[in-house]
């Protein structure tokens, strides 16, 4: 089963829960899904999401919400912040368990070995490759700073 359908699937759930704030998370979720495959089908008209894209526009929105909270913080708004924290935490369980940093900073040995930092943004995109989407880029990026420093 697909991640569209899984989505499609708790949507029913929650219409008949009459959940409202859990359907409106998954409505946002499906219609991004919607808008990229609308987007994709412009330049291959028979072509669906793979699971792998469905994933990726349900990480956009993660993100989306994580840097809404951030800002949201930022400026006071505690209320829209959690509100934000509720829609993130309707999204989460759809994620595989993010890796620790022990295992990214074993991921990114390789990837760093040979690399000075003015090689930052060839050395992310190896180890964006090499980490696979187990760990959010903000989090790569860190440890990759982290690595490149202590050469």
């Amino acid at each position: 089963m697909s991640l569209k359908q899984t989505i499609e699937g708790e949507m029913k759930d929650a219409m008949k829960a009459k959940d409202t704030e859990r359907l409106g998370v998954f409505r946002m979720a499906l219609a991004a899904m919607k808008n990229k495959e609308i987007e994709k089908r412009a330049t291959n008209p028979d072509s669906a999401l793979s699971n792998e894209e469905q994933m990726a526009v349900l990480k956009s929105e993660v993100k989306k919400r994580r840097d809404s909270i951030a800002e949201f913080r930022k400026v006071g708004r505690t209320d829209l912040a959690e509100k934000e924290a509720s829609e993130l935490a309707v999204l989460e369980p759809y994620f595989p368990v993010e890796a620790s940093d022990e295992e990214i900073e074993k991921l990114l040995a390789p990837v760093v070995k040979g690399a000075s930092a003015d090689d930052f943004g060839k050395v992310m995109g190896q180890a964006m490759k090499a980490i696979g989407g187990r760990a959010s880029g903000d989090r790569v990026a860190t440890l990759v700073k982290v690595l490149l420093d202590r050469k």
